[in-house]
């Protein structure tokens, strides 16, 4: 009696090994559920949240200009491209001088796929650069948008007179 007991006992551990089929096709359609989630949450694969990281940065390096020419008591500027943004001080010699170096104070190159569109700047002059930062920290108005190839206006990043910077979010 005592064998037959332990050889049940040993084929019903056998048969509780594993996983069935059933409870392995359940696992995979509730893995491709989340997986559908998070695709349909990201929507563009990410390039909008790019774009937002991209604008944040813009204005946190405009501010860091600010410091810098406060600190300095130096008048600096910011050339705008669509991919990129490049500062500049303006010398005692009257001279726009090109910041470059090993420094955060060097060109600043946007990702691939974002795009800084429809820049608006007060400063009309051909000279570099558009954008003047003043010791004071005042700097010229402007506006501008961040976006992608498809969706050119995400996010709009405002700068007033006195300094102040506005990250918008625009309605698509």
């Amino acid at each position: 009696m005592v064998q037959a007991s332990t050889l049940k006992l040993a084929t019903g551990m056998r048969n509780k090994r594993g996983f069935t089929l059933i409870e392995i096709l359940v696992v995979i359609i509730i893995i491709g559920i989340t997986i559908s989630f998070a695709v349909l949450s990201f929507g563009d694969f990410g390039a909008t949240r790019q774009a937002r990281i991209s604008a944040e940065h813009f204005i946190s390096y405009l501010r860091l200009l600010q410091h810098k020419a406060i600190l300095e008591d130096r008048t600096l500027g910011l050339e705008i491209h669509e991919h990129s943004y490049i500062p500049y001080r303006y010398d005692y010699q009257k001279n726009w001088i090109r910041l470059n170096g090993h420094t955060i104070f060097k060109q600043q190159t946007l990702a691939e796929n974002i795009f800084i569109n429809d820049i608006k700047l007060s400063y009309k002059e051909k000279k570099y650069p558009k954008l003047v930062i003043h010791p004071s920290g005042d700097m010229d108005p402007f506006s501008l948008y961040f976006g992608t190839r498809s969706v050119k206006n995400l996010f709009k990043v405002v700068g007033t007179h006195d300094g102040k910077l506005s990250l918008y979010e625009t309605e698509n």
